[in-house]
């Protein structure tokens, strides 16, 4: 199986009537980045409280790859 585009999440049906507006592409994906940056920050909170070095490095990993993931297109939205 090969995979051109690497996708953080499935896009759900948009059967609600608020849906009919999409957001352009780079920006959900910035969105969803930032999730992702949000949620892997508390699991790594949890981690360091719980002693799991290893899920803490881990999730840092997640945390950073997703930031770098970010700049680029940060940089691009500005322009």
């Amino acid at each position: 199986m090969i995979v051109k585009e690497a996708r953080l999440f499935v896009a759900e049906d948009t059967d609600k009537p608020g849906d009919s507006i999409k957001m352009p592409l780079e920006q959900s994906r910035l969105d969803q980045l930032v999730t992702i940056v949000d949620h892997c920050t508390a699991a790594k909170d949890i981690a360091d409280a719980l002693g799991d070095t290893f899920l803490a490095y881990m999730l840092s990993m997640t945390i950073q790859s997703a930031r770098t993931e970010m700049r680029p297109k940060t940089l691009r939205a500005r322009r």
